[in-house]
């Protein structure tokens, strides 16, 4: 198997589909600075004056900017929240220290596996954690750096596989952290967190254009529209474009990490020699 071959076309397509994210991200932003233009030209056919083009570069950099500025604050809030490290995100998920001197045999062979692949791949070994109540099989790193990101297993991947499977699937893992793709995802995610943002500001400014109350009076429910109800059609523009673009994002984030996939696969093999166990 020409794994060199393989891990160097994972890393080009990866990377051709971050390029596109963040174009993607650039044209939602312009997009969206667009939309005084668009809802101006759609009132003038509304009301048969034709299509009328009323473009202006200040109030388009206001708006691209005002969206650019709200992704910015939804990605740094998400940063933020992921800010405790590889140890912390892995006790939130419920696992617990592999013990470094255990009698239990499977998480020795464990440990041995871990400090076969640290040499394989020229990395330090990693914490390593366990859900020891998860039968099922899987295998995660988590952590916002390189630095501080740890590897988690269930206890299904120490019961379940042999030594040569479960040494691919802790090869994989490495993989992930030598190529830096526990980084890369945290943030993409922060900045999906961010465009999500929009969208639910424009479900906000919607909510905003029609209010619900009680009569002080009578106690009877009343409703009725608010003077933020001229906003409604920005506010559906901020729905409708955001979460198209939420989507288009998130399609694109995938393809990046199925690319990475595909990298720590072959990876796995590199430092193994043994496809056959991944």
């Amino acid at each position: 198997m020409d794994f060199f071959g393989q891990q160097s076309g994972a890393r080009s397509r990866s990377l051709r589909l971050t390029l596109l994210f963040a174009v993607a991200l650039v044209g939602f932003l312009a997009f969206l600075g667009t939309a005084p233009a668009l809802l101006h030209s759609a009132w003038s056919l509304c009301f048969g004056l034709g299509w009328q083009w009323d473009w202006d570069w200040r109030v388009f950099a206001l708006c691209a900017g005002s969206a650019g500025f709200l992704l910015l604050a939804g990605a740094v809030i998400e940063w933020i929240n992921l800010a405790d490290g590889g140890t912390a995100l892995a006790a939130r998920l419920g696992a617990e220290p592999l013990p470094s001197s255990s009698r239990d045999e499977a998480a020795h062979r464990l440990r041995n596996i871990v400090d076969e692949m640290a040499i394989a791949s020229g990395r330090a070994a990693p914490h390593v954690f366990v859900l020891r109540n998860e039968s099922a099989i899987n295998a995660l790193t988590v952590g916002r750096r390189a630095a501080d990101a740890v590897l988690v297993l269930t206890r299904g991947c120490l019961d379940r596989l042999t030594r040569d499977e479960l040494q691919g699937v802790v090869a994989h893992e490495f993989s992930h952290l030598l190529h830096g793709d526990t980084v890369l995802d945290t943030r993409l995610t922060a900045l999906l967190s961010g465009l999500l943002l929009i969208p639910e500001i424009g479900v906000d400014l919607l909510r905003a254009g029609w209010v619900e109350g009680t009569d002080s009076e009578t106690g009877e429910p009343t409703s009725g529209p608010t003077p933020l109800l001229l906003l409604a059609p920005f506010g559906l523009i901020l729905v409708a474009v955001g979460f198209a673009g939420f989507l288009l994002a998130r399609a694109l984030q995938a393809g990046v990490s199925r690319q990475r996939e595909f990298l720590a696969d072959a990876s796995a093999v590199q430092f193994t020699r043994n496809p056959a166990g991944l």
